[in-house]
């Protein structure tokens, strides 16, 4: 049996129900079968819906966010458990807790988007509530942090150093920032930190690569381009050559840059063996520093290797050069002798041309030995004598050479059988000029005797190339008999201002001054003073026996040398045909214009701004001047010439001149 109390009852209120039966009482009442007494109860409330979920609306995948939920029940007795759903097909369920406590749920989107989150109550009583609004969740990637790279200065030259910074970085969480900074210089090297410095000591490009982390262990990086650029270098040329074992050499150093010849370079040499000096200095005006180098004493042919290396402004530059230490048989030279009749009549003067050489050296001068004893001696490897008739004397000529060793040669003879007509007195003998160039350009190994000879010969300052004194028939000044006693012989002491000259005595080379020459012989001797750059200058010197005699002499320096150049016609039609000789020629700064004769063959360029020039053209070996032929254009106007003569180690002198070109009509 089922009863269902009426729905209009009062709740909390105690009721009974009765069964009655058919029966009755003597009263006439109906009799009980059964009967309850019940309390009726209020009914289960559902917990009220749940506020909005409580949390950040913006978050990023991967990252854990916290949410707060809320909710009530009707019925105060009741403990809640919460329902999350977070959007992304996945749920959260809490433990129960009391009604009106707040709780927390946290949770992780793993990929970006868009989620509505929202939250459901359900009571001890099994009763849910509804579920709540939502709150709608963007969530969108971790963001890196961003690497920015600034340099100062982008552009550099090699061996400088460059600052790189990275202050311009950033980190997006405003609880963690960038715990590392890591560069890559791009040529092989690494650094680390906010700023750094780096030098890259080769030229080329660069790519400079930065890498940042921030504290989630998320990286970033930029690069930029660094250009290093080549820096500025010193060309060094270095002269030198074979040096005879024990004896000394120049070595000139010559430093250059783009802009040409470099003076006041810091130059410092070295080398495998021997000595220098000086060892280091600065180059002059024409880039130019000069050392003697001194070998030592060698049993056998060696190498040897000369290194510079240079430094101004800023710029660098090194070099080496090789050459050997030569050890001779120590051959003695040779001597030869040719006869030359003048064809002009019969009878006529006689022209006796000798000249040595030597196999393992150079000769330096000569000797002349006469019938009658006389003897000349005379510089150089070759002399000529020119004889008239009346000067010619019966009987036998002898010549010898001398090397750089003051060896001399097995005399060349020839007779002359005719009896001399006239007298006796031989004449002075004729240097020829050419020849004595060709000995200096040829023979002399010093390269500073060399220079100064060859220049002070063509300036005209060398007019000592003319004969000693004769000494005494059958005498030799320069090989005294072995049983002349030791008081035959004394010192010169040979000095100059400036010092560092190339020292001749008696044609043979000393060495440079300040120098003592000793075991001189006694009597007149010539001391002759060459330097670079200087004008030569010769001083008899009186050697008194145990004595040591001074000579000093002031050099005075060599004049500066131009380019003049000069044109025939200085006007000619402007047809594309018509020439102009265009005369070039090297002569002294100066308002004497001393023609100054090359000491070797000397290249000259010319450029011209209108017509053709004939370039380039050589000035040869003994002379001062050359030719080239200038051709019009097709319009009138005034041609420049400009010329440059490369002159190696001595100068590169320059000049110009003009030439009009009129119309070819009006001409």
């Amino acid at each position: 049996m089922i009863f269902t109390p009426s729905s209009n009852l009062d709740y909390d209120t105690q009721y009974g129900a009765y069964l009655y039966s058919d029966a009755m009482d003597l009263a006439y009442n109906s009799l009980v079968r059964d009967g309850w007494n019940f309390r009726t109860m209020p009914p289960n409330n559902p917990p009220y819906t749940p506020r909005t979920p409580s949390g950040s609306a913006h978050g990023y995948a991967g990252r854990s966010y916290s949410y707060s939920i809320f909710a009530k029940d009707p019925d105060d007795g009741d403990q809640l458990r919460y329902t999350l759903d977070w959007g992304d097909g996945t749920a959260s369920e809490t433990e129960f807790v009391d009604s009106g406590r707040s709780v927390s749920q946290s949770h992780v989107w793993d990929d970006e988007g868009g989620y509505s989150v929202r939250v459901m109550a359900a009571d001890s009583e099994g009763d849910e509530s509804d579920w709540s609004p939502p709150l709608v969740v963007a969530i969108s990637r971790r963001p890196h942090p961003t690497a920015v790279i600034s340099a100062n200065p982008a552009v550099i030259t090699e061996g400088e150093t460059i600052s790189f910074g990275a202050e311009g970085s950033k980190s997006y969480y405003q609880d963690g920032g960038i715990v590392s900074y890591e560069w890559d210089f791009g040529d092989g090297s690494t650094g680390a930190g906010a700023n750094v410095e780096h030098t890259y000591p080769r030229s080329g490009q660069y790519t400079v690569t930065l890498t940042v982390t921030c504290y989630e262990n998320l990286s970033a990086t930029d690069s930029m381009s660094i250009t290093v650029e080549p820096a500025p270098v010193l060309s060094i040329s270095i002269s030198t050559g074979s040096v005879p074992s024990g004896e000394s050499g120049e070595v000139l150093v010559w430093v250059t840059s783009n802009d040409g010849l470099t003076q006041g370079a810091s130059v410092h040499l070295s080398a495998t063996t021997g000595k220098l000096n000086p060892n280091e200095g600065l180059t002059d005006r024409y880039g130019e520093f000069a050392s003697i180098f001194t070998v030592p004493i060698v049993d056998a042919t060696e190498r040897y290797t000369i290194y510079a290396k240079a430094e101004v402004d800023g710029m660098r530059g090194e070099g080496s050069e090789s050459d050997l230490i030569m050890v001779g048989p120590d051959m003695p030279p040779t001597a030869h002798i040719e006869i030359h009749q003048d064809p002009a009549e019969e009878g006529g003067s006689i022209t006796i041309e000798g000249w040595g050489k030597d196999e393992d050296g150079d000769v330096l001068g000569c000797r002349w030995t006469f019938p009658d004893g006389t003897t000349i001696r005379d510089f150089g490897d070759s002399s000529e004598l020119t004889l008239t008739p009346d000067e010619v004397q019966a009987g036998v000529y002898s010549f010898a050479v001398m090397d750089d060793r003051g060896r001399w040669s097995k005399a060349a003879e020839f007779e002359l059988p005719m009896p001399p007509q006239g007298g006796e007195e031989i004449t002075h003998l004729q240097t020829n000029f050419s020849r004595v160039l060709e000995y200096i350009s040829e023979h002399i190994s010093d390269p500073a005797v060399l220079a100064a000879m060859v220049v002070a010969l063509a300036a005209g300052a060398l007019w000592i190339l003319k004969p000693p004194p004769p000494p005494k028939p059958n005498s030799d000044p320069k090989i005294p008999e072995e049983d002349e006693a030791k008081d035959k012989h004394g010192s010169i002491l040979a000095t100059s201002d400036p010092s560092n000259a190339a020292v001749v005595v008696d044609v043979e080379y000393k060495g440079r001054s300040p120098i003592t020459i000793d075991n001189v012989l006694i009597g007149t001797h010539t001391v002759l003073f060459l330097k670079r750059g200087y004008l030569g200058y010769e001083k008899n010197a009186i050697v008194v026996a145990n004595q040591t005699t001074p000579v000093h002499r002031d050099l005075t320096k060599m004049p500066e040398v131009k380019l003049k150049l000069s044109a025939d016609p200085v006007e000619i039609a402007a047809d594309r045909e018509s020439r102009s000789t265009i005369e070039i020629e090297i002569v002294t700064k100066d308002d004497n214009e001393i023609p100054i004769p090359v000491p070797e063959d000397t290249t000259v360029i010319l450029e011209a701004d209108i017509g053709m020039i004939e370039s380039p053209v050589k000035i040869h070996l003994g002379h001062a001047s050359t030719r080239s032929t200038l051709r019009s254009a097709g319009s009138s106007g005034t041609a420049t010439v400009k010329a440059e003569a490369k002159c190696g180690m001595i100068a590169k002198p320059e000049g110009s001149t003009t030439v009009e070109f009129p119309d070819a009509e009006s001409e």
